[in-house]
């Protein structure tokens, strides 16, 4: 039986991001039996720890749920990295979320000795981080939905930019807004997402050249049949260098050209994609040629990932068979129920702490607005009284009681 850690992608029809691979690895592993977290309570969940032959893990975010259960089914767990996940709430600037998410991975890199990374780059950077994974198995799988490629698109006709995404910290929202508003004048813009009000900042003159709508994955592949270029405005830094973005998979398979803020995200460099950085896009200087040769370059490197995600598939198949195998049922102790307990405890506590520095650093602003608006009043309030106390407003008062008087 397989315990999978992590939503159960069948109770959704539209599986974007986190949920696409959950269910790619779903389909990708055979089990007679396949259970998922959220469909069993704390005491079943026990039970299926114990009876699990292989435990497969989502994410260290998953991985805090069982985390005080990792001494004694670790060597079960095969752990699916998904990101950098202490770096990456870091980035977001939960210091309090990194620390406990940095605890959960060391614990990890204590007890289980199977993972599953998106990236060779991912890979690479968790063995250096931590020495004592040399005798750790390995599985490199970029999962994605299989792209319908459109290689016989068209040069010479008016170029559009697409972008499908949300409005994250690491999307660079306010710079591809600059760059809209620069450019409107070489190209027309899709925008496809889920929080419209974060381009409210389009230009008037821009607006014109700019659809902004929601639409689901297949609304998104129609878009991508018709566009040049799409936006990856990541920036330079380790979440971004050992990720796997879905979106650069699919531009890559659909013939639609990366324009970037940096080149160095996961393999994608290593393998070779073509890609036009943001100042190229300004100028507008970017030729049919050069479109088109980049586009059969990226065409190849797509063909390069499906085939190594075919192997990781393959791979990571004979290493969940292996486990199914050889792994013993472990007796359903009351130690195991105890540590599932004290994990979901420690996880509402560190989901309550989370609410309680969010409400901090939002009355932090308020007290921030509320000085910056004491100190507009005192200052207006000091002019008044300086108008006051003039020559000026004396003859005014002067001429104001003359006036009443008359």
């Amino acid at each position: 039986m397989i315990l999978f850690i992590a939503p159960n992608p069948h109770d959704v029809t539209d599986r974007e991001g986190f949920l696409q691979r959950v269910y790619a690895i779903d389909q990708t592993l055979q089990a007679k039996e396949k259970h998922y977290i959220n469909d069993c309570t704390d005491l079943e969940l026990a039970q299926r720890l114990s009876e699990a032959t292989v435990i497969y893990v989502h994410s260290l975010y998953q991985l805090e749920k069982i985390v005080q259960a990792l001494p004694v089914i670790g060597h079960k767990v095969i752990l699916d990295l998904h990101g950098v996940v202490p770096e990456e709430e870091l980035y977001s600037g939960n210091e309090h979320r990194s620390k406990r998410m940095d605890g959960i991975e060391r614990a990890a890199f204590k007890y289980v000795k199977t993972f599953v990374a998106v990236t060779n780059t991912m890979a690479a950077y968790y063995k250096k981080k931590y020495k004592n994974t040399k005798d750790a198995q390995w599985v490199v799988l970029p999962i994605f939905d299989t792209v319908v490629t459109n290689k016989k698109k068209t040069v010479g006709r008016d170029k559009t930019v697409v972008y499908a995404g949300g409005a994250q910290k690491w999307q660079n929202v306010d710079l591809m807004i600059d760059t809209i508003n620069k450019s409107h004048q070489h190209y027309s813009y899709d925008i496809l997402t889920h929080s419209p009000d974060a381009f409210s900042s389009v230009s008037e003159e821009a607006l014109p050249r700019v659809k902004i709508e929601s639409v689901d994955s297949s609304g998104v592949a129609e878009h991508y049949k018709n566009a040049d270029f799409g936006f990856v405005l990541r920036d330079d830094i380790v979440v971004n260098r050992v990720a796997c973005p879905t979106k650069i998979i699919e531009y890559l398979g659909s013939g639609v050209i990366p324009v970037i803020k940096s080149e160095y995200i996961g393999d994608f460099h290593s393998l070779g994609y073509k890609f036009f950085r943001l100042k190229e896009l300004i100028e507008g200087t970017i030729t049919d040629k050069q479109i088109s040769d980049a586009r059969k370059i990226n065409y190849r490197v797509y063909d390069k990932l499906k085939r190594q995600s075919e192997s990781g598939k393959e791979t990571l198949a004979a290493l969940v068979n292996n486990l199914q195998d050889n792994q013993s049922v472990i007796p359903a102790e009351f130690t195991l129920t105890q540590s599932v307990q004290l994990s979901a405890a420690e996880l509402r506590a560190s989901e309550m702490q989370y609410q309680i520095d969010e409400q901090i650093r939002i009355i932090g602003e308020y007290k921030e607005s509320v000085d910056y608006f004491k100190a507009e009043v005192n200052e207006l309030r000091s002019e008044l009284e300086s108008i006051k106390n003039s020559k000026s407003w004396r003859v005014i008062r002067k001429l104001r009681k003359y006036t009443s008087n008359k």
